[in-house]
């Protein structure tokens, strides 16, 4: 009884994650954005986003099934775990660039 309670809170909040998705497109449209762009950037999120899904389910499922508390824990390490290998690679990427750029 207890997953089913929990499935339909996650059903409940995909709903609203696809509005801000219909938003965001909306305004990429209204805005010009540039179309090649806006598909690179959403497969870009998109595959970071299911990563985390998938890796959240297949790491924590049956281990913090029972324990809420572990659970919220457990996520917020592993979505902060992924932010930071995604946000060191683009500054080491960053800094390699400044470093050709002022090197040629």
């Amino acid at each position: 009884m207890e997953a089913a309670r929990q499935l339909l809170g996650v059903a409940m909040a995909s709903h609203w994650l696809l509005l801000i998705l219909f938003v965001a497109a909306v305004t990429a449209g209204a805005t010009r954005y540039s179309f090649r762009k806006f598909i690179i950037f959403t497969f870009a999120g998109v595959t970071i986003a299911y990563t985390y899904v998938a890796l959240l389910g297949y790491l924590g499922g049956d281990a913090f099934a029972h324990d809420s508390l572990k659970a919220l824990g457990f996520s917020l390490s592993l979505a902060f775990t992924i932010g930071l290998v995604i946000e060191t690679s683009r500054r080491i990427a960053v800094k390699r660039k400044a470093a050709k750029v002022s090197a040629g």
